[in-house]
């Protein structure tokens, strides 16, 4: 894979947990008793995560 294409993937993978992180966001403000807390923390973690890793490969192939 070139380091354009992990560029765009990397990008694509950072917009995806913002826009996952919003409606996770807006699913618990309006309906709060949808998530324990045990499923928040799991979720969260786990887009943190795949959050920081495509942060990673951003930085290593920022050119």
């Amino acid at each position: 894979m070139t380091n354009q294409t992990k560029r765009g993937v990397a990008a694509l993978v950072v917009a995806f947990c913002v826009v996952c992180s919003i409606c996770l966001l807006a699913i618990g403000r309006l309906a709060p008793q949808t998530f324990t807390p045990a499923i928040w923390i799991t979720v969260l973690g786990l887009l943190l995560v795949v959050f920081g890793a495509a942060v990673v490969v951003l930085r290593k192939v920022k050119g």
